[in-house]
């Protein structure tokens, strides 16, 4: 009734779901057949680089939603080029790591520094930056968490953890000093205000797993 209302179409949700059923099923054939084993090294670095560029593209030409710059409209559909980018760089170290393995755990403190800290940190770093430029902490958050995840259970020295402090209070002063991040903190600590508005998300989402 409320697509057929709004959309003069009863089948308006059903035929635009299918549509993105299909675009992802053509995208995820082809990322099937690019990432084989004996591709994974390029297409690590061509999947993180394509998500590099759509990160600058967003911030060029993207579209604003909720306070922040972070969809790219293609006609028939949009993406949100930082989702595509937390599983680009995820590819993307997971495949360093692999490759630099004796290096990332080595007791040479230049060569673990270099190869288990700096260079996986620029990886997803860059990303980070880009989101931030998106107003997009949220996603900064997760990026940074998983990242560091990663180089925790891929065997980067505990020593190296400290340096991620800077960065860390860097993200907490930008968003204590950004309205739209300090309302999506305030709609997190009051829940049941706004549950129709700004907490819409998250109040469906408690109803769906309760």
């Amino acid at each position: 009734a409320y697509a057929q209302e709004e959309y003069s179409s009863g089948f308006y949700f059903v035929t635009n779901h299918l549509k993105h059923l299909l675009v992802g099923g053509v995208v995820s054939a082809v990322i099937y057949f690019l990432s084989r084993p004996r591709n994974m090294r390029l297409f690590s670095v061509a999947f993180y680089g394509g998500s590099i560029l759509l990160l600058i593209a967003v911030l060029i030409v993207g579209r604003t939603g909720g306070g922040a710059q972070r969809w790219l409209d293609f006609g028939l559909f949009t993406i949100q080029p930082s989702e595509l980018a937390k599983t680009a760089r995820i590819v993307r170290i997971a495949v360093y790591l692999t490759q630099n393995e004796e290096a990332v755990r080595s007791k040479n403190n230049l060569h673990s520094f270099f190869h288990g800290f700096l260079v996986p940190t620029l990886i997803f770093g860059l990303v980070c930056i880009l989101v931030i430029f998106e107003r997009h902490f949220s996603g900064v958050i997760i990026i940074a968490a998983i990242g560091i995840g990663m180089l925790f259970l891929g065997g980067m020295k505990f020593r190296w953890f400290g340096l991620y402090l800077v960065p860390a209070l860097a993200v907490v002063v930008a968003i204590f000093n950004t309205d739209y991040a300090m309302d999506r903190v305030q709609s997190w600590l009051n829940k049941d205000a706004g549950a129709l508005t700004d907490n819409w998300q998250s109040t469906q989402g408690l109803y769906a797993i309760s």
